[in-house]
């Protein structure tokens, strides 16, 4: 059994675990899927420690992509409505022309 606050330790991987992992890499980097590749190495220690199926790891790495995405997606639309913010220093108005 581990301490919470230690991480279980795994054996070091072999050159052929290292080889797959960094082909790993290399298909998240490609598909542009930062989220996923900033928590495989935490993701990875999991499956054994919690007993995770193939299926329950591949949805845990893939919702932290999704949760990433819908991040960005939603600073895009603020960004794109132009909302003002805290700093907003509204210009000064110009008065219409009176009308005669």
């Amino acid at each position: 059994m581990t301490d919470s606050l230690t991480m279980p330790t795994s054996p070091p991987m072999t050159g052929t675990q290292a080889s797959l992992y960094q082909q790993l890499r290399g298909h998240l980097a490609t598909l542009k899927l930062t989220a996923v590749a900033e928590h495989l190495p935490g993701v990875l220690a999991k499956p054994e420690a919690e007993q995770w199926s193939m299926t329950a790891t591949l949805e845990h790495l893939l919702a932290r992509e999704v949760e990433a995405t819908e991040t960005r997606k939603l600073a895009e639309r603020l960004r794109f409505a132009s909302l003002p913010t805290r700093d907003f220093v509204a210009a000064p108005t110009s008065t219409p022309p009176q009308r005669r």
